[in-house]
This record gives structure tokens, C-alpha cells and sequence, in this order.
């Protein structure tokens, strides 16, 4: 037992190379799930606040991505040494003595991670919370104290990581047999016969996601739909980098003119040698390429965004909505006097609209939701007021805006038939938010307006709305609920939003997602270094022979050199390039999906992808930089 624990030690100093970026990788997500467990809790994060609840979400999604993550990059780790053990094997050690010494590494390696992860993130917990503080603008009273439950469940949730990825290599152990793990990495991989079968799939996923993408219409069903989309891109991604090594190297292979070249034979044979493996790891540093910057472009466009966003929400300081219907003794222009009286109501504006739910005709109202057509109609003089657009609407003419891909001139209720003479965006960024049914809205003329209202089956169905904003940063929305209780029985619901305090929501919901963003593409980021450089690691080693036997034959360093310079550029680019075509047919959705959140900024949104990407690339290349480095160290 002394000596298979001396032999592990000795083993673990021997690939502290291999090693170490393992480990650093497991002392970072320590320090990140503790970070969030702190602050869930911290005793000034109110249980049950949007906060907390995003904070939750926060911390599976991490954990759940540790496990991903930590278990992909173990992989790369026990596949290097696959014929070091098949050695052990081979002189008399038994699997079980395999995996006692597997057992005792990770071990070590989780211990010491968690135990440096811990005290790091115990270090910086304080510059955690500043840094959300910041971020959401308001002090949250923090004061410095280590959570034991933090730590609870940080110890046990990453023995849980160790467990699963220890098994999981004594597994690979035991069904591995000797003299397959002696001749682990030795090899090579043959073309696939099913290449044209693969391209033409990998066309079909592709060409469908991004079809899909760009077709996106509905906003309310956008999430849904790009979620779809990404999943064939995703497995499209997969057999286009299979499909396209194949298609690509059999060309490259019967070009005699480019193949006998001296650089381009080493560089296509090698490639040739591992396609498979050359293939999934480009294609996993693609998705996750296209993942982070999607993540953190999303994330900074919203925070950036933040006050543009409010203004889209609530335009004026002040915003009261009011719900009511024909039954209730409400007399509107008495409201208004009230308000006018009470507070200094400057530059108000009312808009006017009826909401009801509909059939597939338009023709039969409900005045619940047992419809999921929902119709809201607006009267034009006030329509006018709020969006400062000028206009006039003929008795049958409206404006018209819907959600779903309604593409027709005219459009018809009642067995009226009203000619679509335009749209507003402005119907879009006021209606746009957090939608639950298929909407559709109409402005009409104020003659038209008031003769639906009188008639029975859709004053007996609808609601009357009253939106009244004016400016008065004084106020609170205490003081207007206050105001509003001396109407009580006057309005089926109301709704009261005071732009100051919207922004601090604001702040509050989209400053913990870019903390949460940042947090998690830090991941995503480290996730693509590693997989960048034990994908170099492993493909240095595996090459190193074949470039001793070229130097054997009389091939030069310099030749070498430049083959190694070719192969490496060739991995490079298709990543980063397939990313950016990911990134440019996701765009349309993406918006799509910011507009929900009021963010209809496009040249703020646009100048946060190019900055990303830019950032990313720059990134990107340092890490290449570094990493080719080491392979050619191996090689040579």
C-alpha cells in the first residue's frame, strides 16, 4: 500500500504539467460557486427577492456546468496517460492497484483545490460583493463574514465532481484492456466512407438553424424557436467540422500539385492521422467560442442599455395605469384634475385602448382568456400624444402591429374591414414586454374608437385602459398609491411605476445577470483555453514521433517548422470563423429577444458584439499564441 501511494506521489510530480492546469481550473470554480453560495447567504440578500432567485439560478447553472466542464477536461487528462498505466499493467500492477493510484491523485488534487478554492474565495468575498454593489447601484449592506453553509455545501457538492469523474476513470480503467491502453495515442483514424452522408446532414441541420433563426417573427415565441435553432446548429456544427475535415483533406490528398508539397504533406498527413479527434475538439471550441460572446455581448448590451431601456419603458417620471370597464362609475377627466391638483403633473399624457380576447376571426370576444388572441385597440388623438407621431386615420384606415406573421392589407372585426395603412415601432417597445398571448393592436380614429365602445358584445368583453404619464421626480410610489386608494372600486387594477424606482430595478435584475454573465463566460473562456491546450498537449505528443522519424530522414527544423505553422493555422481559423457565422445568423433572435427586455438600441447592441468579438479574438490569439508554442517545444 506504501509503495502504490509512493508511486502515486511520484506520478503526480511527474505529469505536474499535464496536471496543474487541471488543478488550477478546479480552484477556480471553488472560488466562483462559493462566491455566489456566499452571497445567496449573505444575510442582506433577502430570501425570496428578485435577487435571491436569480442568484439560485446562478448557482445550479454553475454547479451544473463545473460538472460538465471538470469532466470533459478529466478526459483529455486520463486519455494522455493511457499507456503509462497499460506500462503498469504490463510489468504486474493489477487495475485495482490502477485505480487505487487514480484514486489517491484525485484526491490529492481535489483536496488541495478545494482547500486553495476556498481560502481565495473567503479572500476575495468582499470584492465580490463591492463588485455586485457596483453593479446594481445600491449599497447591500454587507458586512464580512464567512458562511458556513457556503462552505457546507461548496466541500460537498465538488466531492460529489470527484466521486463521479474518479469512477469514471477507474471504469475506463478496468474495460480498457492492456495492450489497447499500450497502444493509446499510437492510432491513426481513418477517413470516414459516410463523408458525403455527413456533409449532406450536417447542410441540413445547419442550413435548418439558421433558416429558423432568421425567420423568427413572434417575439413570444422567439425564446422557443432560437432555443431549437441552436440545438441544430449545435449538432450541425458537429458533423460539418467531421464532414469538412473529411471532404477537404480526400481533396487536398488526391491534389498531387498541393499534397507532395513538402510542408503541406506533413501538415495534411497529420491531420489525416486523428481526424476524428481533430474534428470534435475544433467543433467544441466553436460552440463554446459562439457561446461566450453571445453570453457577454447579451449581458453588457443589457447593462449598457439600461437607462435607454427605462426611457422605453416608462417615458415620462411618472406612469399609472389604470383597468376598468363600462360597469364601474369611473370618471377619467375627474382623475386627471385630481392628479393635476395634487402634484405637480407636468407635460401628462394619456393614452387610451381597450383589450379583449379574441377568436381565430376576430369576430367573437371573451372577456377572459379562454382565447389566446388578444387584441388591444387605441384611439388615435391619444395615441398621438404619447408617441409625437402626426398623422390622420380615415374612418376605415388603422395602423396595425402584430407579433405573429399576420402580413395582410386589410384587416377585418366585426364584419368591418379596416385597411392597414401603416405600423408604429412604438407599438412594439410599449407593448413588447414579457408577452403571454398572441397580440395584436390597432389604432384607430377617435370616431371609430368610440362607436366599438358602445357596442355590446365588445363593451361587455373588453377592458378600458387608462395609461396616464407625466413628469414629477419627486414623487414615490407610495405617495400615488396612497393617492389611488381614495378611488378604491373605481378600477379593476392598477398598476403604478415611478421611473426613478424602475431604474433601480433595472439595475438590480440586469446588474446580477452581467455579474452572473461575467462569472459564467469566465468559465466558458477557461473551458476554451483547456480544451486549446490539452487538445495541443495531447496532439504534441502524438506527433512527436512522427517529426523525430522526418529529422531521422533528413528533414530540417526549419521545414518543420513551418509545417507545424501550417497545421496550427488551419485548426486556428475554422473556429473563430465558424463562430462568427454562428454569431451573425443568431443576431436577428437575439435582438428579437432584447427588444422583450425594451433594449431596441440596434447600434448599441451591433458596437457590444464587434467589441466582444474583438476582445475574444484578441484573446483567442494570445492563447494560440502560447499553446503552438508548446507544441512545437514537444515536437521538436
Amino acid at each position: 500500500m506504501n509503495s502504490l501511494l509512493m508511486l502515486s506521489l511520484n506520478n503526480f510530480r511527474k505529469n505536474i504539467k499535464t496536471i496543474l492546469p487541471f488543478t488550477i481550473t478546479v480552484i477556480f470554480s471553488v472560488v466562483i460557486f462559493y462566491n455566489l453560495l456566499n452571497l445567496l447567504f449573505a444575510e442582506s440578500t433577502r430570501p425570496g427577492s428578485l435577487m435571491f432567485r436569480i442568484l439560485i439560478v446562478g448557482s445550479i447553472i454553475i454547479y451544473l456546468f463545473c460538472i460538465i466542464f471538470l469532466f470533459y477536461t478529466n478526459s483529455f487528462l486520463i486519455k494522455s496517460r493511457k499507456r503509462e498505466f497499460g506500462i503498469y499493467n504490463a510489468l504486474g500492477l493489477e487495475k485495482k492497484h490502477l485505480g487505487f493510484i487514480v484514486l489517491i491523485e484525485n484526491f490529492i488534487i481535489f483536496a488541495f483545490s478545494i482547500a486553495i478554492g476556498l481560502l481565495l474565495g473567503i479572500t476575495f468575498s468582499k470584492v465580490m460583493i463591492l463588485s455586485l454593489s457596483k453593479l446594481v447601484h445600491f449599497n447591500l449592506g454587507y458586512q464580512f463574514a464567512i458562511s458556513t453553509q457556503a462552505i457546507f455545501l461548496t466541500i460537498i457538492g465538488f466531492i460529489a465532481i470527484y466521486a463521479v469523474i474518479t469512477f469514471s476513470n477507474i471504469k475506463l480503467i478496468y474495460h480498457t484492456k492492456t495492450i489497447e491502453m499500450l497502444k493509446a495515442n499510437r492510432t491513426g483514424e481513418v477517413l470516414s466512407k459516410n463523408h458525403i452522408i455527413l456533409a449532406l446532414l450536417s447542410l441540413i441541420c445547419l442550413g435548418y438553424g439558421y433558416f429558423k433563426a432568421l425567420t423568427i417573427v413572434n417575439p413570444m415565441k422567439a425564446i422557443g424557436e432560437f432555443a431549437l435553432a441552436v440545438c441544430f446548429v449545435i449538432a450541425g456544427t458537429y458533423l460539418a467540422f467531421i464532414a469538412l475535415f473529411n471532404f477537404l483533406l480526400k481533396i487536398l490528398k488526391h491534389k498531387s500539385s498541393i499534397y507532395y508539397q513538402p510542408q503541406n504533406f506533413i501538415s495534411i498527413s497529420n491531420l489525416i492521422y486523428r481526424i476524428k479527434n481533430s474534428a470534435v475538439g475544433l467543433a467544441s471550441i466553436t460552440v463554446l467560442s459562439t457561446g461566450t460572446i453571445i453570453l457577454l455581448a447579451c449581458t453588457v448590451s443589457l447593462y449598457s442599455g439600461i437607462t435607454n431601456a427605462v426611457d422605453n419603458a416608462t417615458p415620462s417620471d411618472v406612469k399609472i395605469t389604470l383597468t376598468t370597464n363600462d360597469s364601474l362609475n369611473f370618471n377619467t377627466q375627474n382623475f386627471v384634475d385630481d392628479l393635476k391638483n395634487n402634484f405637480h403633473a407636468d407635460n401628462l399624457v394619456q393614452l387610451n385602448y381597450m383589450t379583449t380576447f379574441t377568436d381565430d376571426n376576430f369576430q367573437t370576444f371573451y372577456n377572459k382568456s379562454f382565447s389566446p388572441n388578444y387584441l388591444v385597440i387605441i384611439d388615435e388623438s391619444s395615441y398621438k400624444a404619447y408617441t409625437k407621431e402626426e398623422f390622420t386615420l380615415k374612418n376605415h384606415e388603422v395602423l396595425f402591429h402584430s407579433f405573429d406573421d399576420y402580413n395582410q392589407d386589410t384587416f377585418e372585426i366585426l364584419g368591418e374591414t379596416f385597411n392597414i395603412v401603416g405600423t408604429s415601432e412604438k407599438l412594439y417597445s410599449r407593448f413588447a414586454f414579457f408577452m403571454t398571448y398572441n397580440q395584436k393592436y390597432l389604432v384607430v380614429s377617435d370616431e371609430i374608437y368610440n362607436v366599438l365602445k358602445t357596442i355590446d358584445v365588445l363593451k361587455n368583453n373588453s377592458d378600458i385602459n387608462y395609461e396616464i404619464m407625466f413628469d414629477n421626480a419627486n414623487l414615490s410610489s407610495t405617495d400615488l398609491n396612497a393617492f389611488l386608494s381614495e378611488y378604491k372600486g373605481q378600477f379593476l387594477s392598477k398598476e403604478v411605476i415611478v421611473k426613478s424606482e424602475q431604474l433601480s430595478a433595472y439595475y438590480e435584475i440586469f446588474g446580477t445577470f452581467l455579474f452572473l454573465g461575467i462569472f459564467i463566460g469566465s468559465m466558458l473562456l477557461i473551458a476554451i483555453v483547456l480544451t486549446i491546450f490539452y487538445k495541443q498537449i495531447a496532439e504534441g505528443y502524438e506527433d512527436r514521433k512522427t517529426f523525430q522519424i522526418l529529422k531521422l530522414v533528413g528533414v530540417d527544423n526549419q521545414l518543420i517548422h513551418k509545417s507545424i505553422n501550417k497545421q496550427i493555422l488551419i485548426v486556428f481559423l475554422l473556429p473563430i470563423i465558424f463562430s462568427i457565422i454562428h454569431i451573425i445568423f443568431a443576431f436577428k433572435p437575439l435582438y428579437i429577444i432584447l427588444k422583450l427586455l425594451y433594449l431596441n438600441n440596434i447600434n448599441l447592441i451591433i458596437g457590444y458584439f464587434i467589441g466582444t468579438i474583438a476582445v475574444f479574438f484578441i484573446v483567442y490569439c494570445i492563447v494560440y499564441k502560447i499553446t503552438s508554442k508548446i507544441y512545437y517545444q514537444i515536437c521538436a
